[in-house]
C-alpha cells in the first residue's frame, strides 16, 4: 500500500471515529434530558390528574306528576394536559316523601335512598370517549326525569380516565351530590 492510501485510510478512520463518538455522546445526552425532563415532570406531577369534578341538578315541572330532570356534570381541567374520558357513570337514588329517612344497612353511618331511579353510560357506545383540554370548563348535561313522589334524590357520577398515560389510565373519578326534588332546584 502507498503512502497516500495509507493517509486517506486513517482520514477515513478519523473521520468515522469521530461520527460514532458524536452518535454516542448525543444519544447519551438525549437521553439524559429524557430522564432529567421525567424527573421533572414527576415532581410537578404535570401527568397526574388535575380535575375538579362537581354535579348539578336542575328540576322543571312538575307535569304529570313528574319533573323533567337536567343533571349537570363540570369538568374543569387545571392541569396542563389534555386527558381523555371513556366512560361516565350516572346513578340516581331516591327517598320518596312518605318514607321515613333511614340510614343504610351495609354503612350505618350514610343516608340510605331505597330506590334506584337511574343507571346509564352518559357517554353514548357509538362515541367511545371525550377529551378535555387543559384549563377548559367542560359542562356535560342529561336530561331525563323523576317522579314528583320523591323527596330527596341523591346523584353519583364517576368517569374512567382513558389516558396513555400509565399511571392515570383506568383510575376513576368520581363525586356524588344530594338534591331536594323541587322546581328549580340548582
Amino acid at each position: 500500500m502507498q503512502p497516500g492510501n495509507w493517509i486517506a485510510l486513517a482520514g477515513i478512520i478519523s473521520s468515522a471515529t469521530v461520527a460514532i463518538l458524536t452518535i454516542i455522546i448525543n444519544a447519551k445526552r438525549h437521553r439524559d434530558e429524557v430522564q432529567r425532563m421525567e424527573r421533572l415532570l414527576e415532581i410537578e406531577h404535570a401527568h397526574i390528574p388535575h380535575l375538579e369534578f362537581t354535579l348539578g341538578c336542575t328540576f322543571y315541572g312538575p307535569q304529570e306528576g313528574e319533573y323533567v330532570t337536567e343533571y349537570v356534570m363540570e369538568i374543569n381541567n387545571k392541569g396542563r394536559v389534555q386527558h381523555t374520558l371513556t366512560a361516565l357513570k350516572l346513578r340516581v337514588r331516591g327517598i320518596k316523601k312518605a318514607e321515613k329517612l333511614a340510614f343504610w344497612d351495609k354503612h350505618p353511618e350514610r343516608l340510605k335512598f331505597p330506590d334506584e331511579i337511574l343507571e346509564t353510560q352518559v357517554i353514548h357506545k357509538n362515541y367511545g370517549f371525550f377529551f378535555i383540554e387543559p384549563n377548559v370548563h367542560q359542562t356535560i348535561t342529561f336530561t331525563s326525569k323523576v317522579s314528583d313522589e320523591y323527596k330527596f334524590i341523591v346523584v353519583w357520577a364517576e368517569f374512567s380516565y382513558g389516558t396513555s398515560r400509565a399511571k392515570v389510565r383506568g383510575k376513576k373519578h368520581s363525586a356524588e351530590r344530594v338534591f331536594e326534588v323541587r322546581a328549580n332546584s340548582i
